[in-house]
């Protein structure tokens, strides 16, 4: 039963990451080995790498770069007059290199967020782990004694 719920969250997170722009395959896969729960949070802490920079604009109040058609700006809720509805102007190199270095710093982030994940769960699981053996030697104790103290008798 347990498993048959942990595939449909497997295959509801793969649909989730391919709603997102993401792989959904990836997202599929890491839901089905390590948890649905961590593949949810790295989905939502990963971006999108098909974004086209060329066909942006630049919000005036918070400067951040925002789709060329966007009429209200997705970080600042400002919003676009009719003549700054048009991109300004191709990005420069500078600002391309200013995108592609928030970027980087971006997979950083994500990457150790997934390794802290990775590390949760492999916890998590040494701890259930550990849990559970000593319920059963605890377990197969109590039984001995039971038998020792019905011989005495």
């Amino acid at each position: 039963m347990w498993f048959v719920v942990w595939v449909g969250l497997a295959v509801l997170i793969g649909y989730y990451y391919k709603q997102k722009g993401l792989n959904s395959i990836l997202g599929f896969l890491l839901s089905l080995f390590a948890s649905p729960l961590i593949a949810f949070i790295v989905g939502a802490l990963l971006s999108p790498e098909w974004r086209v920079f060329e066909k942006s604009k630049k919000c005036p109040q918070c400067a951040e770069f925002v789709k060329a058609g966007a009429k209200i700006c997705r970080f600042c809720n400002y919003e676009f007059k009719e003549k700054e509805m048009k991109p300004e102007r191709p990005l420069t190199e500078e600002e391309w290199l200013e995108q592609e270095m928030r970027k980087k710093k971006q997979k950083k982030l994500n990457l150790f967020f997934f390794g802290i994940s990775v590390l949760g769960t492999i916890i998590a699981f040494l701890l259930i782990w550990a849990f559970i053996n000593r319920q059963v030697e605890s377990t197969k104790k109590t039984d001995m004694m039971r038998g020792r103290i019905e011989e005495k008798r």
